[in-house]
């Protein structure tokens, strides 16, 4: 009869320890998932400051402009202050639309870089 509860107490404490185990093991798991999920909050917060960098940058950008004239028939680009060349594009005055070829014999004022490439991508060959 002894025997047969030594039994079941190896039995039962077999159970404790496997059960106790498992709750190890899923505790570990938790904290796994936990510290992906505060990386992929911290990738993201980094991602936020970089974009407000860019914004800030781009906003800078937008505050100078850019001018695009004509010189010998062809469109050059000058900063916003009407002075510096900034670009000489290659790009034939007579090849564009004719408002436009008004517009830029009139210094066409862009106000961002990101406009600026726009026009140069379309209008390039």
């Amino acid at each position: 009869m002894h025997r047969w509860f030594y039994s079941i107490g190896v039995f039962l404490l077999l159970c404790l320890f496997s059960f106790a185990g498992y709750n190890y093991h899923q505790v570990n798991v938790l904290r796994a998932q936990v510290q992906q999920i505060q990386e992929k909050q911290e990738e993201t917060d980094n991602r936020a400051e970089v974009s407000e960098e860019t914004k800030y940058v781009e906003t800078a950008a937008e505050e100078g402009g850019y001018y695009l004239v004509e010189e010998n028939g062809v469109v050059s680009v000058y900063q916003a202050d009407r002075i510096t060349l900034y670009e000489t594009t290659g790009i034939s005055l007579d090849m564009l639309p004719v408002k436009l070829q008004e517009e830029i014999k009139a210094g066409k004022y862009v106000k961002s870089e990101l406009e600026l490439y726009s026009f140069l991508e379309n209008y390039s060959s």
